[in-house]
């Protein structure tokens, strides 16, 4: 069994934090920038992806904020709120 990992990340527009638990393994290659976000975590839907990315490059928006700021284009479910 892999073993997981607690990521966290911070709405830089609203200030809540958005946490998801992923693949260790996965995570580590991703963050080292050996392959896309969707190749690593294709499980996950695009509001967690997008939680994935703002843990790696530090700007992140939550899906409440992402709609409000860019647009209702994303109709994926949310990621939980902690």
């Amino acid at each position: 069994m892999s073993k997981t990992q607690v990521i966290k990340a911070e709405c830089k527009e609203c200030g809540n934090a958005d946490e998801l638990e992923v693949d260790a393994g996965k995570l580590g290659r991703y963050m080292l920038r050996e392959a896309l976000v969707q190749q690593m975590f294709p499980s996950l839907s695009a509001p967690e992806r997008e939680l994935v990315m703002g843990y790696r490059s530090g700007y992140y928006l939550c899906n409440s904020c992402w709609q409000t700021v860019l647009g209702d284009d994303d109709t994926d479910t949310e990621v939980s709120s902690v």
